[in-house]
C-alpha cells in the first residue's frame, strides 16, 4: 500500500485502496487514542418485534464528542464505482494529518423496486459498520443482523438471484423486518446461495427502515 502526499485526497483513490493515509499519521493516531475516552460500547436499545439493535444515531453522538476534544473530524459521503456503492470514511485531524478507508458492494439498481431507499439503506448500514470497526465498538444483545437470515459463502459457480426472487423479497422487506424474516425463512438453500451479501443487507436495512417510520 503507497502513502499518497498529503493533498492526494483531492483525488479519487483506485478501487483496490481500501486504507489510505496522510504520509505522517503520529499526531491523529494520538488523538484517536486519545478520542477512545468518549467511545463505549452499545447498548442494543431499540426495540423491533422480538429483537433489539442499535442504530447508527446511538453511535454518532459518543464519536462526535470524541472527535471534539481531541481536534478530530470524520465525514462519510457515499461512494460509487461501476456496478458498486458504498462509504468512505475519512478522519482528519488539526494537524492537517488524515486516515481514508472505504468500502464497496455490488450493487443493481434493476433488483430494487425503489432505487432511492434501498441506496440510503445501504449506505446507513455501511456507515454504521464503518464507524464500529474504527473504533472498536461493540454493540450488546440480539440483533436484526445477526438473526438466522444467514447467506452460506458465494459459491464459485452458484446461480445469481433472479429478478422474480428478489421483487418477491423487495416486496417483503417493504413490509417490515417482520415479514422479510418469514420471507427468507421461506427460502431453500439454493435460493439463499443465490444471494450476495450485499443483496441481504440492502433488504434488511429496507425492512428496518420501514419498521422505525411505522
Amino acid at each position: 500500500m503507497r502513502l499518497p502526499e498529503e493533498n492526494d485526497y483531492l483525488v479519487d483513490l483506485l478501487p483496490e485502496e481500501s486504507l489510505t493515509t496522510s504520509r505522517e499519521i503520529n499526531e491523529i493516531s494520538a488523538a484517536l487514542s486519545a478520542s477512545l475516552e468518549s467511545i463505549k460500547d452499545i447498548p442494543k436499545n431499540t426495540q423491533a418485534f422480538n429483537y433489539k439493535y442499535a442504530p447508527l444515531e446511538s453511535y454518532t453522538p459518543m464519536i462526535r464528542e470524541g472527535c471534539k476534544k481531541n481536534g478530530l473530524f470524520v465525514m462519510q459521503p457515499p461512494i460509487s464505482r461501476p456496478g458498486k456503492i458504498g462509504v468512505a470514511t475519512m478522519i482528519t485531524h488539526s494537524s492537517g494529518q488524515w486516515i481514508r478507508s472505504e468500502v464497496l458492494v455490488d450493487f443493481n439498481a434493476s433488483q430494487h423496486k425503489n432505487v432511492a431507499q434501498a441506496v440510503g439503506s445501504l449506505h446507513t448500514y455501511l456507515r454504521r459498520y464503518c464507524l464500529s470497526g474504527i473504533w472498536s465498538i461493540a454493540a450488546h444483545g440480539e440483533d436484526f443482523d445477526a438473526q438466522d437470515i444467514t447467506v452460506p459463502e458465494q459459491k464459485p459457480k452458484a446461480k445469481p438471484a433472479s429478478d422474480k426472487l428478489i421483487a418477491k423479497l423487495d416486496k417483503a422487506a417493504q413490509g417490515g423486518k417482520e415479514a422479510l424474516t418469514k420471507a427468507f425463512a421461506d427460502l431453500s438453500p439454493a435460493m439463499k446461495e443465490s444471494l450476495t451479501s450485499a443483496q441481504v443487507a440492502s433488504l434488511k436495512e429496507i425492512a428496518r427502515a420501514v419498521s422505525n417510520a411505522n
